[in-house]
């Protein structure tokens, strides 16, 4: 099993943070896709880009109101209504329920590429790195967990971090804090495919 280190974390958290703080993540779930991204050992500048583009096509397709919100509403088990709302109210789980269908057409040995090429997720890299997430769920449900409990354990932090959310030096040293949870947890991590 590969463990990410808290700098491997941080760097892709920086790299990603404003991405998915304009997606609608809170900070601890940035936090937890950032450590399963830096446990897939995907290069915090390739996260970065891709998570920006997998994130501006499901706006798309949130916005378009048209076939590939079917798609991504059919694969988190939801209506395309509730997949638009549960997007807008926390769009963290609602990402990993994506994942959890995807895993399931995967599972099931049908073609995720042509799925991902559905919902307007083209680039060759981008496809990699959804793949590579749906294909490590448990990594992925376990690194968002352990961030998030982490994330509660510390209202203090909590509190600290909405004070100061505009100040990016702050922004980075409460992730530093969030991580900490993160870190003990995945010593003895899942076996990643």
């Amino acid at each position: 099993s590969t463990v990410a280190t808290e700098s491997s974390i941080l760097r892709v958290a920086q790299e990603i943070s404003t991405t998915g703080d304009l997606a609608g993540f809170s900070t601890q779930e940035i936090v937890g896709l950032s450590g399963a991204l830096a446990s897939l050992a995907i290069q915090p500048e390739l996260a970065r880009g891709s998570m920006m583009r997998i994130f501006n096509a499901i706006t798309v397709s949130i916005e378009e109101s048209g076939e590939s919100l079917n798609t991504l509403a059919q694969l988190s088990g939801m209506t395309a209504s509730e997949f638009k709302q549960n997007w807008a109210n926390s769009a963290g789980e609602t990402f990993q329920s994506l994942l959890s269908g995807m895993n399931g057409v995967i599972e099931q040995g049908g073609n995720l590429g042509s799925t991902l090429k559905d919902i307007g997720i083209t680039a060759g890299r981008d496809k990699q790195v959804m793949e590579r997430l749906a294909n490590n769920m448990d990594l992925v449900s376990q690194s968002m967990d352990t961030a998030s409990n982490g994330w509660a354990s510390g209202t203090a932090t909590a509190d600290a971090y909405a004070k100061v959310a505009d100040n990016v030096e702050a922004k980075v040293q409460m992730l530093k804090n969030a991580m900490a949870g993160l870190m003990d947890s995945m010593s003895n991590n899942t076996s990643i495919k």
